[in-house]
């Protein structure tokens, strides 16, 4: 009966953020042995679909658009992930297909393990991952987070990234509805 009403009825809203490139990116120390890889290696991908952080449709359409998946690693173990879009990203959340323009770069999902929770390793993931988009040539970073991951929200606040608007997504018998167009908000997002 439950799986008849999640198909039936979904909603889901995220707050969106941006970030401009050009402004300085902050710096975070961790006092642990870490590494970020941009190697796709085979144990950041079974990390993140042992976890349920990766669909067929996602990593299919991140190989075809040259997406990063980036590992986090303590030692030589994973310890968690980002998920980097480019061009187009699918959106698990809304399952809808995400087009991005020249320069825009998009931060899908990150986690990270929760034995290094609250000793500022998402920061330092965060702001590793703005430098290597700095580096690639992008120019804007975007990422979206439910309005209940406080802890997220914060992270991203504290490498640069600001509030664009906080978007509603309703799906009723196959019928969906979103409260914003995405693409649209971004755009707008540039502008300011």
């Amino acid at each position: 009966m439950q799986r008849a009403k999640d198909h039936l009825f979904q909603t889901h809203s995220a707050w969106w953020f941006s970030r401009n490139l050009l402004e300085p990116i902050p710096q975070f120390d961790l006092p642990l042995p870490v590494r970020i890889s941009q190697d796709p290696s085979d144990r950041v991908i079974d990390y993140m679909k042992g976890k349920k952080y990766l669909s067929e449709e996602e990593f299919r359409i991140g190989q075809e658009n040259g997406h990063w998946f980036l590992g986090l690693f303590v030692d030589h173990e994973v310890k968690g992930f980002c998920k980097c879009g480019f061009r187009k990203v699918f959106l698990y959340d809304t399952h809808s297909i995400l087009s991005l323009s020249e320069g825009m770069s998009f931060i899908y999902e990150y986690e990270v393990d929760e034995s290094l929770r609250g000793k500022g390793a998402g920061k330092y993931l965060m702001a590793a991952v703005l430098k290597m988009f700095v580096m690639g040539g992008w120019k804007y970073a975007f990422c979206h987070i439910p309005p209940k991951n406080m802890a997220s929200i914060k992270v991203v606040e504290s490498c640069g990234f600001r509030k664009v608007e906080l978007v509603r997504f309703t799906q009723i018998a196959g019928f969906k509805w979103k409260s914003r167009n995405i693409e649209d908000l971004l755009e707008r997002a540039l502008r300011y």
